[in-house]
């Protein structure tokens, strides 16, 4: 089913719903798609994704370091963990840029290992992003999981593949697996002549669905794949990895359920979001995910996906939660508009999946 017509009610929900910085766990993602954007509207998308980028309060930049939680303090790293076992800490451990242009194929970007707020070099790769007005632009913060703890450019988001790019939030265990990884250093290898160059579950998510669509399809050319069959083999891969993630169960933290005890399942937690510089798709499960919509002008719009709601206070800007277990896929038209459309997961299976 398309978005267009959900925004109106969303709109309205987000007047009395509570806002604040609570929910800081593991990366943060950003990205922006036009849709029919016209020469008399190229400052105003800049200056929106400036804010969104750089200068608001809550601006990706503005995630970057250890947040205050409203009740309490989450300036300890590893103190507290929400219920898929990421950590509230800051997104410190480096960050990537990457953009198409109007006519560009391939991906080009910046990556560095240094915390965004502190670096210099986020605000000036931001800027000059912004000032080519790119068709699609995907940039990340990452807070490294303990399980991939190395602090490099390698290991930093997004990552490239010929003219695909990808990011990541949250922490796929399936995505490391014997079997998994397996594939990735010997049939994926030998199908795409590359393998991943980090150790993160990331990454090896990013090349197994690569691996996916050259052994299905006998290329990663998406024009010759077609929009159905990227969307399948997306969700294929994410079920393959969930289900390749072991179950693993964590005692119940008092610091977030007031005394409780027990144990709790920590369900694989992956928020992806891919391009191949026309099309951007993402998928939501565990952190909360959001849509976002900037209307400059009829048909002429500025399409969000991110970790966190930005520009709160901006009421022109329309954001939606994306549903667990859904796909979104944004793509322009002959026209050069965007209709957003949203997927569950399940849809590509005859019974549910997760």
């Amino acid at each position: 089913m398309y978005l267009n017509n959900m925004f109106s009610y969303n709109k309205t929900a987000n007047k009395t719903q509570k806002r604040n910085n609570n929910l800081s766990f593991g990366c943060r993602v950003l990205s922006f798609i036009q849709s029919g954007i016209k020469p008399e509207h190229l400052k105003d998308e800049q200056q929106l994704r400036m804010e969104l980028l750089v200068n608001d309060t809550n601006s990706l930049k503005n995630q970057s370091p250890i947040r205050p939680k409203k009740n309490g303090s989450c300036n300890s790293p590893y103190d507290y963990e929400d219920l898929y076992g990421l950590r509230k800490i800051g997104n410190r451990d480096g960050w990537g840029i990457y953009y198409y242009n109007q006519s560009q194929i391939w991906p080009n970007g910046t990556k560095n290992k240094l915390e965004a707020q502190k670096d210099n070099l986020f605000t000036e790769k931001a800027k000059e992003t912004v000032i080519q007005n790119p068709k699609i632009i995907l940039a990340h913060i990452r807070a490294a999981s303990p399980k991939c703890k190395k602090v490099d450019t390698d290991s930093n988001h997004p990552y490239t593949y010929k003219n695909w790019t990808f990011m990541h939030n949250g922490f796929v265990p399936g995505a490391l697996s014997f079997n998994t990884q397996l594939k990735l250093n010997w049939e994926f290898n030998d199908l795409l002549d590359d393998k991943p160059k980090s150790n993160t579950d990331s990454e090896s998510s990013f090349y197994y669905f690569l691996g996916k669509l050259k052994k299905r399809f006998h290329t990663t050319d998406s024009s010759k794949i077609g929009k159905e069959n990227l969307k399948k083999t997306f969700a294929y891969t994410i079920n393959d990895l969930i289900k390749e993630s072991p179950k693993t169960f964590r005692d119940v933290n008092p610091s977030i359920l007031g005394g409780i005890k027990g144990n709790i399942y920590t369900s694989p937690s992956c928020n992806f979001v891919v391009t191949d510089g026309n099309m951007l798709m993402a998928y939501r499960k565990g952190p909360d995910l959001y849509l976002g919509v900037k209307n400059f002008d009829k048909d002429q719009k500025e399409y969000i996906i991110s970790s966190e709601m930005i520009s709160k206070d901006d009421s022109s800007i329309e954001w939606l939660k994306i549903p667990p277990n859904h796909m979104i896929y944004m793509e322009k038209d002959q026209r050069g508009i965007v209709e957003p459309e949203i997927t569950p997961l399940a849809a590509y299976y005859e019974k549910e999946m997760i």
